[in-house]
């Protein structure tokens, strides 16, 4: 964050940015999805793309394309791989709880909503099927976030 305008708000970015991707399953989120963007003399970190659950996809990889506190594989990353993470990146751990916990409650809020969109523009069974099945998946990754979040604060 260093070449940032506003080093502190970009880094909250990043980590919901990481955050986001673990609770929805994304295991192919890449640095290279990460971009600055300069307009105007200040130099900022663009909008996120690339934003998918790809858990449902069987033939992808299992594990995250980055390490969250030395830890790539979803199902071992615990508070404690995050509070490492925290310390690595110079955050108070406590910031990072709120971030999970934050982004694990918005998500959980609108996926209802979005899902709702999509099956009222979809008509296939299979297109149907694969909106439940991504949405069952992103509940499941969101929880198990959310569950290891309230361990590591308790």
């Amino acid at each position: 964050m260093q070449h940032s305008s506003k080093p502190a708000l970009d880094k909250k970015r990043m980590l919901e940015w990481a955050v986001f991707n673990v609770a929805v399953g994304n295991m192919d989120s890449h640095a290279k999805n990460l971009s600055l963007l300069a307009t105007g003399g200040h130099t900022r970190l663009a909008p996120f793309y690339d934003l998918v659950c790809t858990t449902v996809y069987e033939h992808l990889s299992r594990r995250f394309a980055f390490k969250i506190g030395g830890e790539s594989r979803p199902g071992w990353i615990m508070g404690r791989h995050w509070d490492r993470l925290a310390v690595e990146l110079a955050v108070k751990p406590q910031l990072l709880r709120t971030i999970r916990l934050d982004i694990c409650l918005r998500i959980e809020r609108e996926l209802p909503k979005v899902a709702g969109a999509l099956r009222a523009q979809v008509t296939h069974p299979e297109g149907l099927a694969m909106i439940d099945l991504v949405a069952a998946e992103i509940r499941r990754c969101t929880g198990q976030v959310v569950a290891r979040t309230a361990w590591a604060c308790s």
